[in-house]
């Protein structure tokens, strides 16, 4: 099967400057969760853990005594219920902790989740071994996302589990402490660190570059791409209607370019330690986690590399649509409206011969095309030569059924099965592809002219002022 994927070439527009938001930290008092002091409060919960109150305290003269129980159905864990952390006026979750009993480090991974339980936020501690209390102090950035991709706002229980033997567990002073930087303060600054940099911040979103010392990317540039980032920002609200849920991150949408491959790879580093987690190093021109989209500057492509909107599309549909860019079973989508916008924009990312040839040959397991089954190629993580056909697939719905567009997205997002929402929409997988196909042949009936679009330019662009 050949190979075709969406080139990443350099074309120029300009757009007037979005109008910036000015935020500032807030100087609200800490929030106490539990503190222990007398008894052990109705909102505690406990599976796997045997808890008491004792007089060992870190504060005051009370804290929660938890003993792993000797044979736990689960995973030991502990949570009290909260009623949703506002991430514009809360900065930190902390804590204390301590492990007596134990001659080695004790590792916990305190828990955020939503009222069904459904991890939405988590972050792995190795705790020091001894009868001390220790402190846990992690910003809200610090910790990463769960299963689930959901706001902050919508946590009711904040905990930890249990990961490696602990005799006991204390726990004491459990508080939300207040917000104390701008918004994109914490993100540029471990990507930047002391490196010159430039940024263009509005509405949510944040475009930075350490590409900008010797004038590779100017500030028009970062303006430019911020203007492209906002409209595809504004066209998956419009297709997705209610399935566009933007959540609360205390960090804004951000899309960083770094001067070479070696900065962007660094950067990763230091967010994978942040976030006390493994992050795979990139081998690519452009690579998101969750809604961080990072790229680099290539001085023979310029600095309106397709790559940068390519890559924030990814954060975007993360951040606004709540799906994850590393789940398999949301790859599709995020390729799909990553590419379909792509070649909107940048129409010349791809040979225009390709969706003739394509359709012409259509779904055939015995020939050597590109289009695969579509119950196959939107229900597990493909591979690049996946892109145009997934495009085409965005814009066919985009075109012809923008009404199955919110529940599919819906569906990926709370980890429901496609197949009953074709049905739902009294629709299959059979009928989908047949659909599709007959509208990409009468629209690809005939080769296009060279450089000539294949996707009409979304409204959010061709009716810009």
């Amino acid at each position: 099967m050949p190979t075709v994927g969406l080139s990443l070439l350099a074309c120029f527009a300009f757009a007037s400057p979005p109008t910036a938001r000015a935020e500032s930290p807030t100087t609200r008092p800490a929030i106490v969760v539990a503190d222990f002091e007398d008894k052990l409060p109705a909102s505690l919960h406990v599976e796997g853990f045997v808890a008491a109150m004792a007089a060992h305290a870190a504060v005051g003269h009370g804290a929660l005594r938890l003993k792993p129980a000797t044979q736990p159905a689960k995973i030991p864990q502990w949570w009290i219920d909260i009623n949703g952390i506002d991430p514009q006026t809360a900065g930190e979750i902390s804590m204390q902790v301590r492990t007596p009993g134990k001659e080695t480090e004790v590792i916990v991974r305190i828990l955020a989740s939503d009222a069904d339980g459904r991890r939405l936020y988590q972050r792995r501690v190795k705790l020091a071994a001894g009868e001390a209390w220790q402190p846990i102090h992690l910003s809200l950035g610090e910790l990463r996302w769960g299963a689930f991709v959901g706001s902050w706002g919508e946590v009711r229980r904040l905990g930890f589990a249990l990961e490696s033997p602990a005799d006991e567990i204390g726990v004491d002073d459990v508080k939300i402490l207040p917000r104390t930087e701008a918004a994109g303060e914490a993100v540029k600054r471990l990507a930047f660190a002391e490196k010159s940099s430039a940024v263009a911040q509005a509405e949510g979103v944040l475009v930075g570059t350490s590409a900008s010392a010797d004038k590779q990317i100017k500030a028009d540039d970062l303006t430019h791409t911020l203007t492209h980032v906002q409209r595809a920002r504004a066209m998956l609200k419009r297709l997705f209607a209610d399935a566009d849920r933007p959540i609360d991150e205390p960090t804004p949408v951000s899309l960083l370019i770094f001067s070479d491959a070696d900065e962007m790879k660094d950067f990763w580093k230091r967010q994978g330690a942040a976030w006390s987690a493994q992050i795979e190093a990139p081998t690519s021109g452009g690579y998101t986690v969750q809604d961080i989209a990072t790229s680099t500057f290539v001085a023979k492509i310029g600095p309106d590399r397709p790559v940068y909107l390519h890559e924030a599309v990814h954060a975007l549909i993360s951040h606004d649509l709540r799906l994850s860019v590393s789940d398999d079973s949301h790859w599709w989508l995020h390729e799909g409206l990553a590419n379909y916008v792509q070649l909107c924009v940048y129409p010349k990312s791809l040979d225009n011969k390709t969706y003739p040839n394509e359709f012409a040959t259509g779904v055939d397991p015995k020939s050597d095309g590109l289009f695969i089954p579509l119950k196959t190629l939107l229900t597990r993580r493909g591979m690049s030569n996946n892109y145009a056909q997934l495009a085409s697939v965005i814009a066919y719905l985009a075109d012809e059924q923008p009404a199955l567009l919110p529940p599919i997205a819906n569906a990926l997002a709370n980890h429901r099965d496609l197949g009953d929402t074709l049905k739902a929409a009294n629709t299959d997988w059979d009928k989908l592809q047949a659909d599709w196909l007959k509208w990409g042949r009468k629209k690809f009936k005939s080769p296009l002219p060279e450089g000539a679009p294949q996707f009409a330019l979304p409204k959010e662009w061709s009716e810009a002022k």
